[in-house]
């Protein structure tokens, strides 16, 4: 399969088209087609560079970061926590997750969680993209977002 032919200029005055194509032969050509056609007609990618410049949407910029400290870092204890374990008991359903967190046996960081934040409200967000597992809201109204990386 030959690499799709140039684009011409945008459509607007101002921006770049990415031009994507293939390296080699697809195994699956219909199917790496669809996904090169998704990728160059819409806003699916997005790519940074180290120099703080971003190419999204048929634009350049250049994030502007700002640098702010971290304040009110408590650190805690996690013995008897097997910290590279994030669920309970390996791949299971969402709900057998749910249902196992803090059973016999279970020493994962949600289990810890769950025994360092046990009063209030304690949300779990577990998908791709969010910003934290975990929202904890006390009695008091006080917010944490236990996070692990």
């Amino acid at each position: 399969m030959n690499p799709p032919p140039p684009h011409g200029p945008p459509d607007t005055e101002h921006g770049f088209r990415l031009n994507a194509g293939f390296s080699g032969e697809p195994t699956v050509p219909a199917a790496a087609r669809r996904v090169l056609d998704a990728v160059e007609s819409s806003e699916l990618l997005s790519v940074y560079y180290e120099s703080g410049h971003v190419y999204s949407g048929g634009r350049i910029c250049k994030r502007k970061s700002r640098v702010v400290p971290f304040q009110n870092w408590r650190f805690m204890d996690f013995q008897n926590t097997k910290v590279d374990q994030e669920k309970p008991f390996g791949l299971l359903s969402s709900t057998e997750i749910h249902h196992r967190i803090g059973a016999d046996g279970d020493n994962s960081l949600f289990h810890w969680v769950s025994r360092h934040y046990n009063d209030g409200w304690l949300i779990c967000d577990d998908g791709a993209g969010e910003i934290a597992d975990f929202l904890h809201i006390g009695p008091d109204g006080t917010r944490v977002c236990p996070g692990f990386g």
